[in-house]
């Protein structure tokens, strides 16, 4: 019995590891702009989020396809060693991109709004 019960409680604390929750980050100062003579275009990122890796990296990786976004118009395929993934936005409407970011199983999403 006693066998029994200290496999149990062993299964349990050796059990599959869950994900770590996502986690939320400030965009706070994610405005980039870029000025080009009278005319102004700027991108924002916003929704920010990171599961298993730090706010900063996820600022990081958000800030550089903001800024190649601005620059280039197309999102980067890779950003800070992330593999990065987004959505087209529709013609015809706001330039909104929906952004992930990969790196094994860190993950970062946000979305970057502009630069159209």
């Amino acid at each position: 019995m006693r066998i029994v019960l200290a496999l149990l409680v062993a299964g349990l604390l050796l059990g599959p590891a869950s994900a770590p929750a996502a986690t939320s980050c400030s965009t706070k100062g994610m405005r980039y702009e870029r000025k080009s003579g009278s005319s102004t275009q700027s991108t924002k990122v916003s929704r920010l989020r990171a599961r298993g890796a730090g706010c900063a990296t996820a600022r990081r990786v958000a800030a550089t396809v903001a800024k190649a976004i601005l620059r280039t118009n197309r999102v980067p395929a890779r950003a800070a060693t992330y593999r990065i993934l987004a959505n087209k936005p529709c013609a015809g409407c706001a330039p909104v991109w929906i952004v992930r970011g990969t790196k094994g199983r860190r993950i970062v999403t946000f979305q970057v709004a502009g630069g159209a």
